[in-house]
């Protein structure tokens, strides 16, 4: 359900996505897997409806044809991701957002690596995350809810206290199945939310009330 004008959104701390809810980066995404995708005769749109909210080395091992050198797979891929930086820009009213809160009640958890993540974020225009879990940070990817699960932890907060910000049905899930309340953000979606699913389509509409004892954000 789209979030209502007034809307009160209460947390301890916000935790962001990072490709497709704060850096809209799907073209640039798209293109680097859609020549991947080409190379090993696979059918682009199959692939490319599997990539969103993965790990490159989960997508690589799950999708590579058999007799692939998946390390070499994934590190190609890295590097093209690294390089392909046309069209990255921030999703609306994110820049704005991220700079109105306190550095210790926001993180970013995403399933690109470090250095790609602060390299989009970097490009879009962002603050540096003062807190970033990023795909070597974790065991299991998203939708495991390692990422989130740390990131709470390393902010000293359970997660039922800590409000997702996602974009991608995998990492709803992986909000979900860490305890999270979970908003969808839908700016770079090209399917529907769940109905079950609390949503806003970008960041152009969220104020911050108040960052006193905990974080309030208001739908306008």
């Amino acid at each position: 359900m789209k979030l209502a004008p007034g809307t009160i959104i209460r947390a301890d701390a916000l935790l962001f996505d990072m490709d497709g809810t704060l850096v809209d980066s799907t073209d640039a995404i798209e293109r680097v897997w859609t020549r991947w995708a080409l190379r090993h005769d696979l059918i682009p749109s199959q692939v490319l409806s599997a990539i969103h909210g993965v790990r490159i080395a989960d997508t690589v091992r799950a999708l590579a044809p058999r007799g692939s050198d998946i390390d070499a797979e994934i590190a190609r891929l890295l590097s093209e991701e690294r390089e392909e930086v046309d069209g990255i820009a921030p999703v609306a009213g994110a820049r704005e957002l991220l700079e109105c809160l306190p550095r210790d009640r926001w993180a970013v958890v995403t399933s690109a690596d470090r250095d790609l993540a602060e390299t989009r974020m970097h490009l879009a225009g962002l603050p540096k995350a003062p807190l970033l879990v990023a795909a070597e940070d974790v065991q299991a990817g998203k939708p495991a809810p390692d990422g989130y699960r740390i990131a709470a932890e390393k902010l000293g907060l359970d997660c039922e206290g800590t409000v997702v910000f996602e974009d991608s049905d995998t990492g709803i899930l992986a909000g979900r199945n860490a305890g999270c309340p979970v908003i969808a953000v839908t700016a770079t979606r090209v399917t529907p939310v769940l109905d079950q699913i609390d949503w806003i389509e970008d960041f152009a509409s969220i104020s911050v009330e108040s960052t006193d004892r905990d974080v309030s954000l208001r739908v306008t």
